[in-house]
C-alpha cells in the first residue's frame, strides 16, 4: 500500500487497493479472534476484550490518504475535463475565424496548422461533449480545406500526409487481431481511434470511403473478437459463480454442526481455511454477483466467529468445573497419602486416578501444577505401599523359615521324662505354628499338623487334652506374672469359653441319653457310668467357669492399668489448666 501509494498514479491503483484491503481485513480478522480465544482461555470475559494493534491503526491510515488523493483526482480530473472543454471550443471559434482573415494564405495556413497542434495536445473533455464536439471540430476543419481549395498545393499535401498516418494506423490495427495479449491490443486500438479523431486530419474526397471502410473493418474484427472472448469469459464466470456457491454451501453445513470439543473446534477451523483460500483462488465471477458473494462469506465468517465465542463460553464453564473436580481429587489424595490401610486406601487411590482422568481439561496455567500436586499425593502413596509389600515380603520369607524350623522340631521331637516339660516345649512349639503359619501354603499345615499330632501322642496327649492342659497352663502363667498383654488374655478367654461350650454340649448330650433309661433300668451299672460321667463333666465345666472368671479379673485388671495413666495426665493437664 505504501508502495502504490507513493510511486504509482492514484487513478490507477483502485483495484489493486480494493485486493489488498480484502486481504488485509481477512488475515487481521483471523489473528483478531486468535487473539480473543487466548484472552477467553486465561478466564476473561469477552466484554473485556480490546485489540488495537499499530499495525491496524497504520492501514487505515494509508487507506484514508489513499481515499483523499482519489477524492481530490477526481476534483482535479472534473476541472481539466472543463479547461479542455473551453480550449477545445476556443479552437473551433479559431478556426472559423480564419475563414473570415484577411492574411497571406501562407501565414492563415500556418495558423491553422498551430491550432490542429493545439487541439491534438489538448486531452479529455467530459464524454457528454465529445462526440458532438468532435463533430463540430471536423466540420470546420473541411469548411477550412475547402477555403483552400484555391490554394490547392497546400491542402494536398496535408491530404497526403494524413492519407500515410491513417494507412499506418489501419495496418497496426490489422496487425492488432494476432497479438496474444488481447487486452493490451484493445487499450492500443482505442489510442488509434483517438488519434485518428483528435490528431488526424481528412484526406481527399476519392479515397476518404476506402480508407475508413478498411479501419472500419479491421476495428469490427477487433470487437467480434472482443465479443467472443467476453462471451467464454462470462462462461468461466457463470463455472466460478457455480464453484464459489458450492463453496458457500459447504461452508454453510460446516458452521451448522454444533463444537463441542476442542479438537473439533480445531478442525473447523483448518477446513474454514481452506474454503476461504479455495474461493478466493477460484477466480473472478459475474460482476452482479460480487458483492452478495462477498456479503454472504462475511456473513457466515461473522457466524463462525460467534459460534466460536459460545464454545469459548461453554468452555470456561466446563473448565471450572473440572478444575473444581480436580482441586477436590488434590484434597482427597492429600488426606490419604499417609494411610496405614493399604488394604483399602490402594483401591480408593486407584479410583481417584480413574476420577482425574475422566474429570477432562481445564486452562493451561492452572493444568500441570494441579497434575503435579495430585501426583506427588499419589506417588508418596504408593513408595510407602511399595515399601510396606518389600517389608511384609521379608517377614513372610521369614516366617515361612520359622515354620519349616518347627516341622522339624516337631519331627525330631524327644518327649522329656517330666509332663510339665513336654507341655511348656510342645506349647511354645503350637503358639509359634499359630503365628506364623497363616501364610503357609497347605500342603505345609497339613505337614505341620501331623508332626504335632505325632509328639503329642508321643507324649501321651491328644488334640483335646493337650488344649485343656495349655489352657489351664496359660491360666497359673497370667495369674503369677504381669508379663502378658491384654491379647493373650483375649486369646486364653476365647479358648476358655471354647472348652466351656463343648462341655455344655457333652452335657446336653448326656442328660439327652438319660431320658433314654427306663424307671426299671434306674439301677444298672450303665446307668450309674452315665450319671457319674455327667458329675464330672459338670464339675469339670464349673471348674473352667472358675477359670474364665479369674481370666476376666485378670482382664479387667489390665484394663485398668492401661486406663489410669492415661486418667493421671489428664488430671495433670487439670492442674496446669486451674494454676493458669
Amino acid at each position: 500500500m505504501q508502495r502504490l501509494l507513493k510511486n504509482a498514479p492514484i487513478q490507477r491503483i483502485s483495484n489493486h487497493v480494493s485486493a489488498i484491503k480484502l486481504c488485509f481485513d481477512t488475515q487481521f480478522n483471523q489473528q483478531l479472534e486468535a487473539e480473543k480465544e487466548a484472552f477467553l482461555q486465561q478466564g476473561n470475559t469477552e466484554i473485556d476484550f480490546e485489540y488495537h494493534p499499530p499495525i491496524k491503526r497504520q492501514f487505515d491510515e494509508l487507506f484514508k490518504e489513499f481515499r483523499d488523493k482519489k477524492t481530490q483526482y477526481r476534483k482535479d480530473f472534473e476541472r481539466l475535463l472543463q479547461d479542455n472543454l473551453k480550449r477545445k471550443q476556443e479552437i473551433i471559434e479559431a478556426i472559423k475565424a480564419l475563414l473570415e482573415a484577411e492574411e497571406n494564405i501562407n501565414t492563415t495556413f500556418q495558423t491553422f496548422k498551430q491550432l490542429q497542434a493545439d487541439w491534438r495536445s489538448i486531452g479529455m473533455v467530459p464524454k457528454t461533449y465529445n462526440d458532438d464536439l468532435w463533430a463540430n471540430y471536423h466540420h470546420h476543419v473541411e469548411r477550412f480545406y475547402d477555403f483552400l481549395d484555391l490554394n490547392r498545393e497546400l491542402r494536398d499535401l496535408d491530404f497526403k500526409r494524413n492519407y500515410e498516418e491513417k494507412l499506418k494506423i489501419i495496418e497496426r490495427t490489422e496487425a492488432l487481431y494476432e497479438e496474444e495479449d488481447f487486452k493490451k491490443a484493445y487499450a492500443e486500438l482505442q489510442e488509434l481511434h483517438r488519434i485518428w479523431k483528435e490528431e488526424l486530419g481528412p484526406i481527399s474526397k476519392e479515397l476518404r470511403q476506402e480508407v475508413w471502410e478498411r479501419f472500419s473493418s479491421a476495428t469490427k474484427k477487433m470487437h467480434d473478437k472482443k465479443q467472443q472472448l467476453l462471451e467464454v469469459e462470462d462462461r468461466e464466470r457463470q463455472e466460478n459463480l457455480l464453484k464459489k456457491k458450492e463453496l458457500l454451501q459447504a461452508f454453510e453445513r460446516l458452521i451448522a454442526e454444533p463444537i463441542t470439543l476442542q479438537k473439533q473446534l480445531k478442525e473447523k477451523v483448518d477446513a474454514v481455511e481452506k474454503l476461504k483460500n479455495d474461493f478466493y483462488q477460484q477466480g473472478p465471477v459475474p460482476k452482479n454477483e460480487q458483492k452478495r458473494l462477498s456479503k454472504q462469506l462475511r456473513e457466515l465468517f461473522s457466524q463462525f466467529n460467534r459460534s466460536k465465542n459460545s464454545f469459548f463460553k461453554e468452555q470456561k464453564k466446563v473448565y471450572q468445573d473440572n478444575l473444581i473436580k480436580k482441586r477436590a481429587l488434590i484434597e482427597k489424595a492429600e488426606s490419604l497419602k499417609d494411610s496405614t490401610d493399604f488394604k483399602n486406601t490402594t483401591a480408593i487411590i486407584k479410583e481417584l486416578q480413574i476420577e482425574w482422568k475422566g474429570t477432562g481439561h481445564v486452562p493451561r496455567k492452572y493444568s500441570e501444577p494441579l497434575w503435579e500436586a495430585f501426583r506427588g499425593a499419589c506417588n508418596t502413596y504408593f513408595e510407602r505401599l511399595k515399601s510396606q509389600k518389600s517389608h511384609s515380603r521379608t517377614q513372610l520369607n521369614e516366617q515361612k523359615k520359622q515354620v519349616f524350623t518347627l516341622i522339624e522340631q516337631l519331627e525330631n521331637f524327644t518327649p522329656s521324662e517330666k509332663k510339665d516339660d513336654n507341655l511348656k516345649a510342645l506349647s511354645a512349639m503350637k503358639q509359634a505354628l499359630n503365628k506364623n503359619s497363616r501364610s503357609a501354603a497347605a500342603p505345609v499345615i497339613q505337614r505341620a499338623e501331623k508332626a504335632m499330632n505325632a509328639a503329642l501322642k508321643a507324649c501321651g496327649f491328644t488334640e483335646e487334652s493337650f488344649a485343656v492342659e495349655m489352657s489351664a497352663h496359660r491360666i497359673e502363667q497370667l495369674k503369677e506374672g504381669d508379663s502378658f498383654g491384654l491379647y493373650e488374655v483375649q486369646v486364653t478367654r476365647a479358648e476358655v469359653k471354647k472348652h466351656i461350650d463343648r462341655l455344655t454340649d457333652e452335657i446336653r448330650l448326656l442328660e439327652t441319653n438319660l431320658e433314654f433309661f427306663s424307671s426299671s433300668s434306674s439301677e444298672s451299672s450303665l446307668l450309674d457310668d452315665a450319671k457319674a460321667k455327667l458329675e464330672r463333666k459338670n464339675n469339670e465345666k464349673g471348674q473352667w467357669r472358675q477359670k474364665l472368671k479369674e481370666l476376666n479379673v485378670i482382664k479387667h485388671r489390665i484394663e485398668k492399668e492401661n486406663e489410669e495413666p492415661t486418667q493421671a495426665e489428664e488430671s495433670s493437664s487439670d492442674d496446669i489448666d486451674t494454676a493458669d
